[in-house]
């Protein structure tokens, strides 16, 4: 009986010391300015023996690697590996195909809730059963697409190592990580957007609410120009259609029992799923200045400062138009003026000696100049009105995003009363102004900080009236959910998104990991701190797990550990190069709190989780958190403090997958050894052995396009 299990082992031991010979080169070319090909041919021609020796190490490690992967892979290994890219092929080409009939049926359910809205005339209850179908099949296969990932072992990790280096991407463009805490809180906001409802965001400092309203209102736009655009597409095509007598199908007729060539007026469904995708990839990778201008929206900050007429209209001085003419165009018909008295007084001027010439001119265009002024004496300087943000986006029919909603005056909170209860299509009062038509794709978002009993407080906000939170969708968004007990081991159950997100910022371009020793547990140890702090901020106190320090409630003013702070903490750390992650923690967090209590408890409790050991040269912080001197380092470390650089240690995409994640799904189905029939292609080349997550990038780029639809059998 064949032994799946420890075939498969082998193979995924040679597949890993490939990778890590793969995660090396990149040392080698920083050192020398060669790539990996020429390390055979590298002569040093550096400056100095440590650099040398340097190189020569990493050689050495180099060589020894590529050494441990040049065993090639036996008859049954190659059968296995070529085995599970067929599997990973097969789901990838299920989920393309069930996410094309996603994207058809969404911009279906768009036509048959608008046909709706138009039969109706209103926007209650836009629903038939029409519409029941559409949406019970768009919630089917979503779950169906969800369940592709648990499909087989390669669907597990290829895609959760995918959604890891998606939030890499987004961690270093400086944007919304889309943890599903997130995701699920975008999709609200977008809903409600999508209908006209005026969202307010609210939640703690550092939750990321302003971040996701940014988020939220560019996908809305990036939803509104696809459609826009399919939909113009779509008229095109149906004309040309109706014009082209010879695209024709046949067609059976029961009655007569005969197939009928008819003529198709309708588009073919391939060719839809394809244009949707076709929109989807430009409105998100295109960033022409065009395109950026499409999707934008607009958005202020409000302040006490903040007036009725900076939302809407403010004044300015400007120029009178008279008889339909601008300052411009009058300057111009003037000009013309003395251009024909030039002419038509060329004989008398020529007359004259030039002195008495030059002198005839300027009375002549003087005399010129006074009749016009006379003539047009109205003219001058008026007040104009200057459209704002807020009016722009109501006539525009783009997303206004409102941050910091809670610190404006009431008077400029109620002017936007009756705003708030109208819809797109309807007319709503503007102060100032009158009687505005609200344009499609017009929504409003709020943010701000709220002033809860018991939690933080902040100062300079002011409690919003109930009568015009009524008029709100009120969303709380609060800090990515985080586990605060477990261990590294437990870090697969629950939700520790917060961990995700440190992974997801350690991992490099193809998902491994290099880090000293026992990394991921101070990550995760690091994980747990965070939500700790955050809780403690924002009033939860009890949920953190955090007893009474000193017989006081624990209670942090000012400081709190946002995804932001976490990442410069991590910038600091740098792997641990210069400072171990203790220092990074106290330079980029601890240290920078300005509130004597805030800065002790924040010790206290890193000290609780497992930071700041005795052992490792560290003192206990006995001073009371109510003493109002600041900690400074020299109360907090020992003389014996000392930063001792570690060995990186190597972990694949795989590995941090079922760290993330837990175990892959049982593999139900193996290779068939039993026969001499050989897989069909791609073969897999031993010497340069891929792993998973590098055929999927491949088949993404546009080089492997034609190539990856054949493959996956995919129609182009």
């Amino acid at each position: 009986m064949t032994n799946f299990n420890k075939i498969e082992q082998n193979l995924n031991a040679k597949e890993r010391k490939k990778k890590q010979l793969d995660a090396k080169k990149p040392d080698f070319y920083k050192e020398t300015g060669r790539p990996y090909a020429e390390m055979d041919d590298h002569e040093y021609d550096g400056h100095d023996i440590f650099e040398e020796e340097e190189i020569n190490g990493t050689i050495e490690t180099l060589k020894e690697l590529e050494t441990q992967t040049k065993s090639e892979l036996t008859e049954e290994e190659q059968k296995f590996a070529e085995f599970r890219f067929k599997n990973l092929r097969s789901v990838l080409s299920k989920q393309k195909e069930k996410e094309g009939e996603l994207a058809f049926l969404k911009i279906h359910l768009e036509k048959l809730i608008d046909k709706e809205l138009k039969n109706k005339k209103s926007d209650t209850f836009v629903r038939n059963s029409n519409i029941d179908k559409v949406d019970d099949k768009i919630n089917k296969l979503k779950v169906e697409i969800k369940e592709l990932t648990n499909e087989n072992p390669e669907s597990f990790y290829a895609t959760h190592i995918q959604e890891i280096k998606k939030h890499k991407q987004k961690l270093e463009a400086g944007k919304l990580v889309e943890v599903p805490y997130v995701r699920d809180k975008l999709d609200d906001i977008i809903k409600n957007m999508k209908i006209g409802s005026p969202v307010f965001l609210h939640g703690h400092l550092g939750s990321g609410k302003s971040f996701s309203a940014y988020a939220a209102a560019k996908e809305f736009m990036v939803d509104q120009n696809i459609q826009k655009d399919f939909n113009e597409w779509y008229q095109k095509e149906i004309k040309k259609l109706k014009n082209n007598k010879e695209r024709t199908v046949s067609k059976f007729n029961n009655k007569t029992k005969e197939f009928k060539d008819i003529i198709v007026d309708k588009i073919d469904k391939k060719e839809i799923i394809q244009k949707l995708k076709e929109l989807e990839n430009f409105y998100k990778t295109d960033d022409s200045k065009k395109t950026q201008e499409k999707l934008s929206f607009y958005a202020i900050s409000g302040s006490k400062e903040t007036e009725v007429s900076d939302l809407y209209t403010t004044k300015s001085l400007g120029l009178e138009k008279v008889n339909g003419k601008s300052m411009q165009e009058h300057v111009e018909t003037l000009s013309e003026e003395r251009k024909k008295w030039l002419d038509s007084s060329s004989k008398k001027l020529d007359s004259l000696n030039e002195k008495e010439k030059k002198n005839a001119i300027k009375q002549g265009f003087k005399d010129i100049s006074k009749a016009y002024e006379m003539k047009y004496s109205g003219f001058g300087t008026v007040v104009e009105d200057i459209k704002m943000e807020l009016r722009k986006a109501i006539e525009e029919g783009r997303p206004f995003v409102f941050d910091e909603i809670n610190a404006l005056p009431s008077g400029v909170l109620i002017s936007m009363n009756d705003l708030l209860t109208k819809k797109p299509g309807e007319d709503a009062f503007i102060p100032g102004v009158g009687n505005v038509k609200i344009a499609k794709g017009f929504s409003m978002i709020f943010t701000g900080n709220m002033n809860f009993a018991g939690m933080a407080e902040y100062h300079g906000v002011q409690e919003l009236n109930p009568a015009f939170l009524s008029r709100l969708k009120n969303i709380e968004f609060d800090y990515p959910p985080q586990r605060v007990d477990g261990t590294l081991n437990s870090a697969s159950e629950g939700k520790n998104e917060l961990f995700k997100i440190l992974i997801a910022k350690s991992v490099d371009k193809n998902g491994n990991i290099n880090l000293p020793k026992d990394s991921l547990e101070k990550l995760y140890k690091l994980a747990v701190y965070a939500a700790k702090a955050q809780k403690l901020f924002s009033g939860k106190w009890k949920e953190s797990k955090v007893g009474e320090v000193d017989g006081i409630e624990p209670r942090l003013e000012q400081s709190v550990l946002s995804v932001r702070a976490l990442s410069d903490i991590l910038d600091k750390w740098s792997a641990g190069r210069e400072v171990d992650l203790d220092m990074a923690i106290w330079k980029e967090f601890i240290d920078n709190a300005t509130v004597p209590a805030d800065k002790r408890i924040l010790f206290k409790i890193a000290q609780d989780v497992g930071f700041f050991k005795e052992s490792s040269g560290w003192k206990l912080d006995d001073i009371p958190i109510n003493d109002s001197s600041l900690l400074n380092l020299d109360d907090v470390q020992d003389e014996s403090y000392k930063f001792t650089k570690q060995e990186s240690k190597f972990i694949s995409a795989k590995e941090v997958v079922k760290t993330l994640y837990g175990n892959p799904p049982e593999r139900t189905k193996f290779p068939d050894f039993s026969t001499d029939e050989k897989v069909e292609e791609p073969k897999i080349d031993t010497k340069s052995f891929q792993e998973l997550n590098d055929f999927i990038e491949n088949i993404k780029t546009e080089k492997y396009k034609e190539a990856s639809a054949e493959v996956c059998g995919i129609a182009k």
